[in-house]
């Protein structure tokens, strides 16, 4: 017998899931400790979510519809949120890196996850916030930093792996034996 998938509240869900692709999706998904029921969605939230729990922290994973693109449908996915989701404090964009600089320094690979935070400069550069000079793209504006509480996760994340290195099972690698068809 199947175990009953949880149904909580709406005002239970703090963290936001932001993809674009069915991808990156499927790479949140298999990232839920567990999956619960569907909640009762405003009249003007058109948006389909999937709903879960990943360590103590309750989620809602949310995306475009098929055929949707660009930053006009991704702002109206997204602006749609608090209509039923009025508790959510943090989103957070999950996808594909695009262009992740310094390599040979820095060795990232398919599978990689990557936490923009800034040091120097901006966390994440939006190349179309540019233009394109003669050695190369000159960024013009950036988005806005992470919120204090989020960098500092990152410090304590930060200062976890520096301490342990890589010797200790990371958190994706016990997830991802559960499901063996995202090796």
């Amino acid at each position: 017998m199947s175990k009953l998938k949880p149904k909580l509240p709406a005002d239970a869900y703090t963290v936001g899931l932001i993809y674009i692709k069915p991808l990156e999706m499927n790479a949140i998904a298999v990232m839920l400790d567990e999956e619960h029921q569907p909640v009762d969605l405003h009249f003007n939230d058109k948006s389909e979510y999937t709903l879960g729990r990943i360590g103590d922290h309750n989620v809602i994973l949310v995306g475009p519809p098929r055929g949707a693109e660009g930053k006009v449908a991704t702002a109206d996915f997204v602006g749609r949120i608090h209509m039923t989701f009025n508790n959510v404090r943090v989103g957070l964009l999950v996808g594909i890196g695009g262009g992740i600089p310094r390599l040979p320094e820095h060795d990232v690979r398919l599978g990689d996850v990557v936490v923009g935070a800034p040091e120097s400069g901006p966390a994440v550069v939006q190349y179309d916030l540019g233009k394109q000079g003669l050695n190369g793209v000159e960024v013009t504006r950036t988005l806005n930093k992470p919120p204090d509480q989020l960098l500092g996760v990152v410090n304590a994340v930060e200062d976890r792996y520096l301490r342990l290195g890589d010797d200790e099972e990371s958190f994706f690698t016990e997830h991802l034996r559960r499901f063996e068809s995202y090796r």
